[in-house]
């Protein structure tokens, strides 16, 4: 017989998926019955907070959505931090759990929550719930329309273990995912006006831009406009492109760049606060029109108002806008030097990220809490899009003092994972007034280091003079600087422990 639960990793696959992160649980072991014949690679991290990173970083190395097998209540509170992070950094991600039987909802059954599906879906672009075949092929359908066509974010759906153990008929064929919103040839007429007009145009790509790839430097030199940059944009231009005005949205030069231009293109951009006004500053003033381009119709409604908002896929967009520019490039504009209004202490960690991409141009770096971090988020400019991300707090105002330094070596991966304590939700650091990257700052930086350094291992062919990289902080052929410690002799022990706890 086969269940609702053993249909599930075959229809993943028939969707194109080909990872799976989870713990086999007592709710969730039907999703693992027909596991073995679906071609699917199952990873089993040690907690499902874990799970959830690895899916993020899975999906930022390889461009492709991974799921994960939940299990009922603590899993889901457990997971649904690395769900925040994707959600706010827009990263595809498919969870799937279980949740108990309608029949014993409120009587205190193992695992239950008030109620899940509205607790998951704050951190979620779909949170759903399904009884039969039908009901899951309709939702993975529309997690991919969500995936393909949309700004993608996590898709929750969860099923009742009694119906995970249901007997089921074959599982319906996919749809073909949604397509993507088209280009509005009115917007598009309107937007190539503006632009052809202006002779201090100015680009501003996000992370609905990456996409563009090298068109986005073809889009730049036919202006003759400078490109910004925000965190999830960076390296859509070369580092030492001429028109690279980098990403310290947030510094004065930029401000007054922005404020020069007679007109502004801002493609994928949310004009989120951390990237344009870390210490409380409001919004930038732009000097002309400012044209927003992005996939998500909302976000168009949010931040600088747009002299004209489009709502389609930014890279499309631009790629059907280049032929109605064609222009003679301006004269190039003076731009801000990279670390330009940075504090000494933050921006003497800049040379660290340029030789870490010297040496590796692939390396994909995250960063949380620590003055490095804040330095390559403030003004990092990696060689490709995809190779920064940082769940952390901006740098501080500049009466903060500075921070002690904290943790140990830094790792030699390929992968590197910059992270400190004390939490920036202690009250500490908010006393200090740092804004958060997002409400779900925390990242685990080590999950997705084990992930994206695996992803990237695999893109390179293996080189016999690269020495072998150690997983601990030395290498093991390395000898101890400290000598072990003295065993302690064991106590005695006492009555009461002598006779059990109770």
């Amino acid at each position: 017989m086969t269940t609702l639960g053993g249909l599930i990793p075959a229809m993943l696959a028939a969707r194109g998926f080909d990872t799976v992160f989870g713990i086999p649980g007592v709710h969730t072991v039907e999703m693992y019955r027909g596991l073995a014949g679906s071609g699917l690679r199952h990873v089993t991290p040690r907690h499902e907070q874990g799970a959830g990173f690895m899916a993020d970083g899975y999906a930022r190395a390889t461009g492709r959505p991974a799921a994960c097998f939940i299990i009922t209540g603590p899993g889901m509170t457990n997971i649904a931090t690395a769900m925040g992070q994707a959600h706010g950094d827009s990263v595809p991600m498919l969870v799937i759990s279980s949740v108990g039987p309608a029949a014993m909802r409120g009587r205190g059954g193992l695992h239950e929550m008030k109620d899940q599906l509205a607790t998951l879906s704050g951190v979620s672009g779909l949170s759903l719930q399904v009884e039969d075949a039908a009901g899951l092929a309709a939702a993975l359908d529309e997690a991919m329309d969500l995936f393909a066509s949309a700004r993608p974010r996590p898709v929750h759906i969860q099923i009742p273990t009694d119906r995970l153990a249901a007997a089921a008929g074959a599982a319906p064929p996919p749809r073909a995912p949604a397509a993507q919103p088209a280009v509005p040839e009115a917007a598009l007429a309107e937007a190539a006006a503006i632009l052809n007009r202006a002779a201090r145009p100015l680009l501003i790509l996000g992370g609905g831009a990456c996409g563009l790839g090298r068109d986005a430097r073809l889009l730049a030199e036919t202006l003759g406009a400078p490109v910004l940059m925000t965190a999830n944009g960076r390296g859509l231009l070369p580092p030492a492109h001429p028109l690279n005005a980098g990403g310290e949205l947030f510094a004065e030069g930029a401000r007054r760049l922005i404020a020069a231009s007679d007109a502004a293109l801002a493609l994928g951009c949310e004009f989120g606060p951390t990237d344009w006004s870390w210490n409380g500053e409001p919004d930038p003033e732009f000097g002309g029109p400012l044209i927003r381009v992005d996939i998500d119709a909302a976000q168009l409604r949010i931040g600088p108002a747009a002299a004209l908002a489009v709502h389609a896929e930014a890279a499309g967009f631009a790629r059907a806008l280049l032929p109605l520019v064609a222009r003679a490039p301006a004269a190039p504009r003076r731009l801000p030097a990279p670390g330009a209004g940075l504090e000494l202490r933050i921006a003497r960690h800049l040379p660290l990220l340029e030789a870490i991409w010297d040496a590796m141009p692939e390396a994909m770096v995250f960063g949380d809490s620590t003055e490095p971090a804040y330095a390559a988020h403030a003004a990092a400019r990696p060689p490709a899009t995809g190779l920064w991300a940082s769940s952390a707090t901006p740098s501080p105002p500049p009466s903060a003092p500075p921070s002690p330094r904290r943790g140990g070596p830094p790792s030699r991966s390929r992968a590197m994972a910059a992270r400190s304590s004390p939490s920036r939700n202690s009250p500490r650091r908010r006393r200090r007034g740092r804004p958060s990257r997002s409400s779900f700052g925390t990242m685990p930086a080590m999950a997705r280091f084990a992930v994206g350094w695996r992803m990237q291992a695999s893109r390179r062919r293996a080189s016999p003079s690269r020495p072998s990289i150690s997983p601990r902080w030395r290498r093991a052929s390395e000898p101890a600087t400290r000598a072990p410690a003295a065993r302690r002799r064991p106590s005695p022990p006492s009555a009461q422990s002598a006779a059990g706890p109770f």
